[in-house]
């Protein structure tokens, strides 16, 4: 008596599961053949048909739907005790062939195949769930110079080119932020009041610096690329550099190549072709100074793009140098742009390819409107 009760209240709980709650019919098949389990009447095609009529019919037509029905419910039941009847006592089973229902006792050895097979199965379904993502991932990661900041286990670095400012007298009368040109760092500061004779009491050092209008944009534009490799990135301005930096992290240098002081040492360090001074870039071979034209409307400026190693561990640096903010944010916006990048490495060797690149860029009223490659040195 007691496991009759036992029985029929895992009747109840098996037709509540996800897979008979919804299935009248299916769930009226099996409390039949569990009640003819109890009762010891055995079962045959022609029983469920006559006893059934509501659900097989009546016409005897051999149609196969008893046979259907069985199969549906030796699946719905594999599924149950792989899920929500784990843990069950008895398990109904109906042999492959067969009408019966046969109603067992779980024992151990059962209980550890059915949490094996499901353990399986879900160790299968995340493996191929990784894999999934990895083809992804191998689809969509950059084959060219963003590869090994988006790949390797490097942080990187963003510096931002920012100008050093001071709180002083303007005409005797006004105060105001003043940056005097060329003085990028609290030493030059004193060298410049010191060198031009000024009285330092007009003038006191602020905790600050500025950037241009080509900061924010370029460093949202960055911070969003590398975003979308789910990448992170750290932005920095220029004058909070860390030396440190240069051997843990990859690092990428977006602004005025006469605002660079720690990174200095590193631009252009390697060409055989480029030179720079504050203002200008110089082709070494003629020792041409390229000289930006700054006009109203038009004006024509270079910028230099510049991918090298950095230090054995296999970090990288990439400078987007140029004096004006067009030239900057021109080629930050072109070497963010997958079809761009596609074409201008039809100028390299190949993907992997270090390199110094100078842009001739063409602006209106400050906005970009031409980006041209003029000269290219591909570096060993």
């Amino acid at each position: 008596m007691e496991k009759t009760t036992k029985i029929n209240q895992l009747l109840d709980k098996i037709i509540e599961s996800k897979g008979f709650k919804k299935s009248d019919q299916y769930a009226k098949v099996l409390r039949f053949l569990v009640e003819a389990h109890l009762s010891n009447t055995p079962i045959k095609e022609t029983t469920l048909e006559s006893e059934l009529p509501d659900i097989f019919g009546l016409d005897n037509s051999y149609d196969g739907k008893v046979r259907v029905y069985m199969h549906n419910i030796r699946k719905k039941l594999d599924e149950y005790y792989l899920t929500e009847g784990v843990d069950d006592t008895y398990i109904f089973k109906i042999i492959k062939g067969q009408y019966n229902l046969s109603i067992e006792k779980k024992n151990n050895a059962s209980r550890k195949f059915f949490t094996k097979k499901l353990v399986s199965i879900s160790v299968v379904a995340l493996l191929l769930l990784l894999f999934t993502f990895w083809l992804l991932s191998l689809r969509f990661l950059p084959k060219n110079l963003w590869s090994n900041f988006m790949q390797n286990k490097s942080k990187t670095t963003c510096y931002i080119a920012d100008h050093y400012t001071v709180w002083g007298r303007v005409d005797n009368k006004a105060y105001a932020s003043v940056h005097f040109e060329g003085v990028k760092t609290e030493s030059d500061y004193d060298q410049f009041i010191q060198d031009q004779n000024l009285n330092d009491s007009w003038f006191k050092k602020n905790s600050y610096s500025f950037v241009t209008k080509m900061g924010p944009i370029t460093a949202s534009k960055i911070s969003y690329w590398f975003a979308q490799f789910d990448k992170e990135i750290e932005v920095r301005m220029e004058s909070e550099f860390a030396p440190n930096d240069i051997t843990e992290n990859n690092i990428i240098f977006i602004g005025q190549q006469k605002t660079l002081d720690g990174l200095k040492g590193l631009f252009l360090r390697d060409s055989k072709k480029f030179a720079y001074s504050n203002l200008n870039f110089i082709l070494k071979e003629t020792n041409q100074k390229l000289a930006d034209s700054i006009s109203n409307p038009i004006s024509n400026e270079y910028v230099m793009v510049s991918y090298n190693p950095i230090s054995k561990d296999g970090n990288d640096i990439l400078f987007f140098a140029s004096n004006n903010d067009i030239g900057v944010m021109a080629t930050v916006d072109s070497f963010t742009d997958p079809e761009w990048l596609n074409r201008f490495y039809e100028n390299l060797p190949s993907k992997s390819s270090y390199f110094n690149a100078l842009f001739a860029v063409k602006g209106l009223e400050r906005t970009n409107i031409e980006c041209e490659l003029i000269a290219i040195e591909v570096l060993d």
